[in-house]
């Protein structure tokens, strides 16, 4: 193991950033693989996505923000163009967002190829993400007892007749924290739509709490 323990460990399913004793450790682990330019393969061994794992210490970096406002800091790591107006249009997404279960950093979500995150201003997390041509999801999440919880959204899913052939229409669904997954209330495309459009318009624009890794000055957390 190297420096952050679990480093290297990921067979075993022990990421690099699970024994993470504080947001500190999260924080340097990210400027360290940025500094260090982690490949592909060291990247994806140590429990991040590579696709788009972040690269500057100028333009990435972090937000402490309590989002579910519990009063304790959630740690957000993210580029500062996903705060901008267009990051939605320019695929400009958080990579990860940290909450602290029993004292200790827990990763609650991250964005990877098929899904995508997004912070919102009221705290929430809009995710876009898809299991496949039929299947899209839409949603915001609530960070709740150190976990990501569904808030509301909405999914796609196909349809099949009496005989088990698959119709060309696109079934919509509606999702809540207690549904199960792609069986929720089906609701009308208009619906959709206008629900799609609502969680767009709740992302988050304002990059005054950001803070870029180059700036990075450890405190006690």
């Amino acid at each position: 193991a190297g420096e952050y323990a679990g480093e290297g460990e990921a067979n075993g399913f022990v990421y690099a950033d699970e024994n993470c004793r504080n947001y500190d450790e999260v924080i340097e682990l990210y400027i360290r693989a940025i500094q260090e330019k982690w490949d592909w393969e060291k990247l994806s061994n140590s429990g991040f996505e590579p696709s788009w794992f972040l690269r500057s210490l100028e333009y990435d970096g972090y937000i402490l923000k309590d989002l579910n406002r519990d009063g304790i800091d959630e740690l957000v790591i993210l580029p500062k163009g996903s705060l901008s107006t267009n990051g939605l249009e320019n695929d400009c997404m958080i990579d990860a967002v940290y909450t602290l279960v029993d004292g200790k950093p827990k990763r609650v979500l991250y964005s990877w190829d098929r899904n995508r995150n997004y912070l919102c201003a009221d705290g929430g997390i809009y995710s876009e993400g898809s299991d496949g041509a039929a299947y899209f999801t839409a949603c915001i999440y609530d960070i709740k007892d150190g976990k990501a919880v569904v808030r509301e959204g909405v999914q796609t899913t196909d349809r099949m007749d009496a005989n088990g052939e698959y119709l060309e229409e696109t079934v919509y669904l509606r999702m809540t924290e207690s549904h199960k997954l792609y069986d929720g209330e089906e609701i009308s495309e208009g619906q959709a739509d206008a629900d799609l459009e609502r969680y767009q318009n709740m992302l988050l624009n304002d990059d005054s709490d950001f803070v870029p890794f180059a700036e990075y000055k450890k405190k006690s957390r």
